[in-house]
């Protein structure tokens, strides 16, 4: 009897723990098509409903201008080919994500976007673009249903994202410019 309280005591401890820390994290809708502005992801400067496209979220939880300081979270969502605002493709919907170790503040975003055909990660991919960073004033916690982005700063149908296809001529000169490296390295 004795062991069987001890145990549901343990149980019980253990639970609240396990509730608790995960609402010690901020979370938002990972969505484009509900944020105001609408604004899409665009392929070589065209919208896109290519649901070849896959897109993650980096976030940093603050203020900051440096890209490099963003912790992606290693989505890969697809756009959605039949989600058009504006008449325009290029949108994904509905991914409540947590941002780990938010409690409260500022958070700053960035979108990337790129090709799986080009690679199964951004990090990966040769087709790929980066969104413009902004911040949310704060997201919700808790029980809160996740809050839609709120910071983007338009216009309508402008563009999140542009997946840039480098040209061929740029794996030319970078081919050109390994081979005089290491022209020049078996000289020495």
């Amino acid at each position: 009897m004795k062991k069987t309280i001890i145990a549901s005591v343990i149980g019980i401890a253990a639970s609240v723990a396990t509730v608790s820390s995960s609402y010690g994290q901020g979370h938002t809708l990972f969505d484009n098509y509900n944020a105001a502005p609408y604004m899409n992801v665009r392929y070589n400067g065209t919208p896109t409903g290519n649901s070849g496209i896959h897109v993650d979220l980096a976030y940093f939880i603050g203020t900051t201008s440096d890209p490099t300081a963003l912790t992606p979270l290693g989505l890969s969502v697809p756009l959605n080919g039949s989600l058009t605002a504006l008449g325009q493709p290029g949108y994904w919907n509905g991914v409540a994500v947590d941002i780990p170790g938010y409690t409260s503040g500022a958070v700053t975003f960035q979108v990337l976007a790129w090709d799986t055909a080009t690679g199964a990660t951004y990090g990966a991919a040769t087709a790929r673009g980066a969104s413009f960073l902004w911040q949310e004033a704060s997201l919700a916690t808790g029980l809160s249903p996740a809050a839609t982005w709120a910071g983007l700063p338009g216009p309508n149908g402008g563009e999140l994202v542009n997946v840039v296809v480098p040209e061929p001529s740029t794996f030319a000169l970078i081919g050109l410019g390994t081979g005089v490296l290491l022209f020049f390295r078996r000289r020495k």
